[in-house]
C-alpha cells in the first residue's frame, strides 16, 4: 500500500531532484508566463471559431493551434529559453513537434469529447496544459538547447 512518508522512497525523491535541479526557476516561470500567453490566445482564437463561427471542433482547434504555434515558438526562442541557434533549425524541430502535437490534440480531442462526452471547450483546456507539460522538456532538451 502506498504511504506519503518520503522516507520509504528514497528513490522519488532522489530521481524528483535529478529531474528539476537541472531547470532554472526563471526559465521556467519565463516558459510558464509565455505559454500562458500562448494558451490565452489560443483558446481565445478557439473559441471564438468553434462557439461563435460555428467551425467544426477539429478545424477551430487546428487553426487555434497554428496561432498558438507561433506565438509559442517565438516567445520560447527569443524570451523563454533566450536561443541564438540556427533559426531555420530550430523551426524545423518545433515545426515537427507541432505536427505532432497537432495530431495528438485532435485524437484527444476526439476521445475527450466524442467517446467521454466531455464538452469541447474543457477538453481544449485538459489537452493543452498536458501539451505544455511535455512540450517544456522536449524545448530544453531538443529544440532550444
Amino acid at each position: 500500500m502506498f504511504t506519503s512518508d518520503p522516507k520509504r522512497y528514497p528513490h522519488l525523491k532522489a530521481v524528483f531532484f535529478k529531474v528539476f535541479k537541472s531547470i532554472e526557476v526563471k526559465e521556467l516561470l519565463r516558459y510558464l508566463s509565455a505559454g500562458m500567453s500562448a494558451f490565452l490566445g489560443e483558446y481565445a482564437v478557439f473559441r471564438v471559431l468553434f462557439d461563435l463561427a460555428g467551425l467544426q471542433k477539429f478545424l477551430a482547434n487546428s487553426a487555434a493551434m497554428f496561432l498558438g504555434f507561433w506565438i509559442s515558438f517565438l516567445l520560447n526562442r527569443f524570451w523563454s529559453f533566450k536561443s541564438t541557434k540556427k533559426f531555420l533549425k530550430q523551426l524545423l524541430l518545433y515545426s515537427v513537434l507541432f505536427c505532432i502535437n497537432l495530431v495528438l490534440s485532435n485524437l484527444l480531442m476526439l476521445i475527450m469529447s466524442d467517446r467521454l462526452q466531455m464538452s469541447p471547450s474543457l477538453s481544449k483546456i485538459i489537452i493543452m496544459v498536458m501539451i505544455a507539460a511535455w512540450n517544456f522538456v522536449i524545448f530544453k532538451k531538443v529544440v532550444y538547447k
